[in-house]
């Protein structure tokens, strides 16, 4: 079994980092895992619940997941490094699943299912349910798949080799990440029985202020080129379109979330998505804007 190393970047966390790692540390194999919680200036209680939880605590000054997740990359030594977050919890096959699949690949992930199957937690996953059905090959160009800081384990040196995370991305850095390891040539895979749980469930206001911060992805596309006015119009414009093409096809198949999924709920996931499109795309044009002003 190789060396392994999980790392959890942290902020205002308390509440929840206890229970993420209690769940880490009941999974197998988790004697052998160096647990690493990098507490990225938070103003509660988030370190000491960690070091309370067995964790190994760094801190450092508020500077956004992408630099808390590189602060923990210098300070691990394991060959394999796990990513989830400081709201999930793994289940007990987590560790040995992750390495089971990764021969044979770089890095291999898998996804973030809802505790509750609420309608704004199915429209979430509507959006991305084919990455819950079948496993993904990734490789040669970015595709728009990625692997997610939430459920991942990627070889170290992979990682040191594309220099890790990019901290200018607030959202969108594990799609970067993916971006870099696949132009560097290495060799990726997304998952299904990969499974990690996410504690927190959004409301509509959660939900719709998310999407509006996503909209700060827009550096992602900015920085290969092939952002502009057009494409932000064009975005804006396809929302009512894809939601009338694609997320109502895509109903049915939230059955793979299992008997929990009522249909009143999923029926109201496709206006969620409408609603939630329609901000994510005003966001991409507000950050659009404010990243051209800053020079980007």
């Amino acid at each position: 079994m190789p060396e392994v190393s999980i790392i959890i970047a942290a902020w205002q966390a308390g509440r929840t980092i206890g229970r993420t790692l209690d769940s880490l540390r009941l999974a197998d194999g988790a004697r052998q895992a160096e647990i690493v919680v990098v507490d990225d200036g938070s103003t509660d209680d988030t370190a000491a619940v960690a070091r309370a939880h067995g964790a190994r605590v760094l801190t450092a000054p508020h500077g956004g997941r992408a630099a808390a997740l590189n602060a923990g990359l210098a300070a691990v030594t394991g060959e394999v490094v796990l990513f989830t977050d400081a709201d999930c919890v793994a289940p007990p096959n987590w560790i040995a699943d992750s390495l089971a699949a990764l021969p044979g690949y770089d890095g291999v992930g898998g996804c973030l299912w809802p505790t509750r199957c609420t309608a704004v937690e199915l429209a979430k996953v509507l959006r991305y349910v084919e990455e819950f059905e079948e496993a993904i090959d990734l490789a040669g160009d970015y595709r728009g798949v990625c692997l997610n800081g939430n459920n991942m384990a990627v070889r170290k040196a992979a990682l040191d080799a594309v220099g890790g995370f990019d901290p200018q991305f607030v959202h969108g850095a594990d799609a970067d990440l993916t971006r870099r390891l696949l132009a560097a040539g290495f060799r990726l895979r997304r998952v299904v029985p990969l499974r990690t749980f996410h504690l927190k469930v959004d409301s509509l206001g959660d939900f719709l202020r998310t999407m509006w911060r996503r909209g700060s992805t827009v550096r992602f596309g900015m920085k290969q080129g092939d952002e502009s006015p057009a494409t932000l119009a064009r975005a804006l414009c396809l929302s009512p379109v894809k939601w009338l093409l694609v997320d109502w096809s895509r109903v049915g198949r939230l059955n793979v979330l299992g008997s929990a999924v009522k249909k009143p709920r999923a029926w109201l996931a496709p206006w969620i998505n409408l609603l939630g499109g329609v901000v994510n795309a005003l966001g991409r044009i507000h950050y659009y804007r404010r990243f051209r002003r800053e020079g980007l």
